[in-house]
This record gives C-alpha cells, structure tokens and sequence, in this order.
C-alpha cells in the first residue's frame, strides 16, 4: 500500500516590503555593513602614509599636504563618523549578546548597562592607544 500525499503549496519566496530600506531593523543594518566601505578608505589611507613614510621625507610632505586638502578632510570626517557609528553599534550588539543564562552556565554578574559602558570602554582605550602607536608617542 502506498500512500501519495499532495505536495504542501508554497509561496513564491519574496523580499519584505521596502526592502532594504523600509523597516528601521534592515535600515540599521544596511547601515552598520555599509561602515565596511568608510573603514575600507581609511586603512588604504593609512597604507598609503605608511608608504610615504618609507619613501622618506619629501614623500610624507606630499602626503600631509594631500590629507589636507578639502575633499580628504571631508572624507575623514565622515569615516570617523562612521567609525563612531560602527563603535557604537558593535558594543550595543555584544550588550546584547551577554543576555540570559545557557543550562548550567550563570547570567552575567554586572547589569547589562555596565557592560555595554566596560566594552565601549575598551573600544576606546584601544583607539586612543593606536592613535598613540600611529603618531609616535608610544
């Protein structure tokens, strides 16, 4: 005896409404991937310093002067706003990735406030000690 059963009817796959834009969750995280791109042009930045420097002295003037040109500034600005925003972002998401207890493994031991400021902290401290390393004093 065989038994042949219908197959279930399925809806034809389709992105949510507004994609990607039209719900603040996929705003966020096109946003937050979006960052890659600014992080992007700063390490080809500080590649290209880190070249000039050790193409010696006239090379390094020829790059200060061009990182002080208006549209690099500009351009700095909004990677360091955006270095802020994926900062911010990354701490909020591990904040939330502490929550809760698995099986036999306790909950976190500091209130969840705490520990999103202890990791922005550390962000923190982190960026200050790399721009320390990067502009010679440590």
């Amino acid at each position: 005896m065989s038994q042949t059963t219908s197959p279930t009817r399925v809806a034809p796959a389709r992105p949510p409404s507004g994609w990607p834009l039209g719900h603040a969750r996929y705003r966020n995280y096109v946003l937050f991937a979006f960052t890659s791109v600014f992080m992007a042009i700063a390490s080809v930045q500080l590649l290209l310093g880190v070249r000039a420097l050790a193409d010696g002295p006239e090379a390094w003037q020829g790059y200060l002067g061009s990182m002080s040109s208006g549209p690099t500034l500009a351009l700095s600005w909004v990677v360091l706003a955006f270095t802020v925003y994926f900062t911010i972002r990354w701490a909020w998401l591990t904040r939330k990735i502490a929550v809760g207890r698995v099986g036999p493994i306790p909950g976190p031991g500091l209130p969840l406030p705490v520990l999103f400021v202890g990791v922005l902290g550390v962000f923190v401290a982190g960026f200050v000690v790399t721009l320390l390393v990067l502009g010679g004093v440590l």
